[in-house]
């Protein structure tokens, strides 16, 4: 009855405003039109008309999900994700429940890098595992995950699909039980083995470690493969921060260090992860004096894979994790039981030792030392040049330490807070640059550089001063007190070229180069960004610039440089 009246109105309504717009045509015509258009409007209101644009957009869905994992591509992938964000549905605990399999996997795939979609506060991680254990149902989504993972790998690759595992599969808790215990089992019956174990930052189980240690004489070596603990040598740390750009539920509480609105502190969590490393090899380095390890540092990124190998037993697992995700929910294994397989396997990892993709070092019981010495002193350089002081990592203290858990975590943090307190304090000192004297009374300054490079192509300034020569640099200037470095850099390109600078980036490790300065330093430590600027006229500050030129890498001259841009780009590699 109610459908009726809501009728009724609407077509007087519609006659009405007919009447006022088409006054002269005939008065039948427009009672039919006023019907047509209100029978149109009542039916797109009702449930069974938006159950039906529902059902049209889950088909189109599926198709476009079914065509992207049968044969991927980046192409597709932007399609699938486009086509998600035009229907921006809510993602709810029951849309979650109601989806199918396919279209969780599709959702799985989609949901990377977008931190910022719309999700219900009701929604959760245990969400997200449902959303997983789904996906992993359909089979061509789990050889998706199995053929990303093993890019690295070119001869597994290859055979990828005939890896595939059957239809009983586990996932998450279950998989770590399952598969940690079948190969406990294998380590513990086999004689002069060659292990190798993949890990992203840690996860070495106390499992682990008590059958290596009970088992030793039966391992001739293990070669142990971990994301490097240099932020700044290396480039698989940061790699790592894809997984803070994810949503909110697809993270497990307590897995990341957050603030207190439950996003992630970056730094500190840089912090954590570094920890983790360096745990991991402390506790191998204790098992050196009884096996033979070697350390294989991934040096760009993790390869999205865990593989665990017994050589002479001629078995390996393979646990595909290629998404940016950071827990293990979404993985399975694969067991690699064929003989010509593992053989190829083996292949794939010597080749991979050599490919430059990982550093590689011989494991002491020495080691440990040096490499958290160095591990701790790029991250103080990348912290500082985030603009992060002792006071502001401080406050993050307990919350790093209550994640990391680790027994070195206190002493590891503390040396933190004291370098970043001397950096602090440097940068505190003097009338206006920062410096530091050396006992043979040379002085130090501090410099920031930044490099802006467009199609091939470097921005280079021509200082105004004399004392340069009227030789060109990049933009660059010192370090005053109170200030960080990244603030320095912005500062220096506001003051030279009247340009904003929102989020400069730290390329390499701080260096010192030998350059001479109008303010009598005898040399400088360096910190060197990159950063893209945006089109348009440079407001020059013509008592520092003169000029401005975009030089062809190519064309790089030594005599055409100041002192100190001249060596920033011999650092850089842009000139031999």
């Amino acid at each position: 009855m109610l459908g009726i009246l809501v009728y009724l109105v609407a077509a007087v309504l519609i006659l009405f405003f007919y009447v006022l717009v088409f006054p002269t045509q005939d008065f039948f015509y427009q009672l039919i039109g006023a019907l047509i258009v209100s029978l149109l409007v009542w039916d797109m209101t009702t449930k069974r008309y938006l159950l039906k644009i529902s059902r049209i957009f889950a088909i189109q869905w599926e198709r476009q999900t079914e065509q992207f994992f049968c044969a991927p591509s980046e192409t597709k992938l932007t399609k699938l994700k486009l086509f998600r964000r035009k229907r921006n549905d809510e993602i709810t605990p029951v849309y979650i429940e109601k989806l199918s399999v396919k279209s969780s996997a599709a959702m799985i795939v989609t949901l990377q890098g977008e931190k910022n979609v719309k999700q219900a506060a009701t929604l959760g991680f245990q969400h997200f595992k449902v959303l997983a254990q789904k996906a992993a149902k359909w089979q061509a989504y789990r050889k998706y995950l199995l053929r990303e993972a093993t890019v690295d790998f070119p001869l597994i690759h290859k055979i990828a699909d005939t890896l595939a595992p059957p239809s009983e599969y586990v996932t998450g808790d279950d998989l770590k039980l399952t598969s940690d215990n079948d190969f406990l089992k294998r380590l513990a019956t086999t004689s002069k083995e060659v292990v190798h174990i993949f890990t992203t930052t840690s996860q070495l189980s106390s499992d682990f470690i008590t059958t290596v240690a009970n088992h030793k004489k039966d391992i001739k070596t293990l070669h142990f493969y971990i994301c490097s603990p240099y932020i700044q040598s290396h480039k698989s740390l940061l790699d790592l921060t894809q997984e803070y750009e994810n949503p909110a539920f697809t993270r497990q509480k307590g897995q990341f260090v957050c603030n207190d609105d439950d996003s992630v502190h970056v730094e500190a969590d840089m912090v954590r992860r570094m920890i983790k490393i360096l745990g991991a090899i402390r506790e191998l380095a204790r098992l050196t004096n009884q096996v033979n390890i070697e350390l294989h540092f991934f040096t760009q990124r993790y390869p999205g894979v865990k593989i665990k190998a017994l050589e002479q037993k001629g078995y390996a697992q393979i646990q595909p994790g290629p998404l940016s995700y950071a827990n293990n929910l979404y993985r399975f294994a694969v067991d690699v039981k064929e003989s010509e397989h593992n053989q190829l396997l083996q292949k794939d990892l010597a080749a991979f030792r050599q490919s430059g993709k990982i550093e590689t070092i011989e494991l002491k019981a020495s080691s440990g030392k040096p490499v958290g010495e160095q591990a701790v002193k790029e991250m103080c350089q990348w912290l500082c040049s985030r603009g992060m002081t002792e006071k502001k990592l401080q406050a993050m203290h307990s919350r790093i330490k209550d994640i990391a858990k680790d027994a070195d975590s206190d002493k590891i943090i503390n040396d933190i807070f004291l370098r970043l307190e001397k950096v602090t304090d440097v940068l505190a000192q003097g009338d206006q640059v920062c410096e530091v004297l050396a006992p043979d009374g040379s002085v130090t300054h501090f410099s920031t550089g930044l490099i802006i490079e467009k199609d091939d192509k470097l921005l280079l300034i021509k200082k105004a001063d004399p004392f340069y020569k009227e030789k060109y640099s990049i933009v660059a200037g010192h370090v005053n007190r109170h200030e960080t470095p990244v603030e320095a850099i912005k500062r220096e390109v506001y003051e030279e070229l009247g340009l904003t600078l929102s989020n400069p980036r730290l390329i390499t490790p701080a260096f010192e180069l030998n350059d001479a300065c109008r303010h009598n330093a005898d040399r400088h430590l360096w910190f060197v960004f990159k950063a893209d600027l945006p089109d348009g006229d440079y407001q020059l500050d013509s008592s520092e610039i003169s000029k401005t030129k975009l030089v062809p890498i190519a064309d790089l001259k030594a005599d055409l440089l100041t002192p100190g841009a001249l060596g920033v780009m011999k650092k850089l590699s842009y000139m031999p």
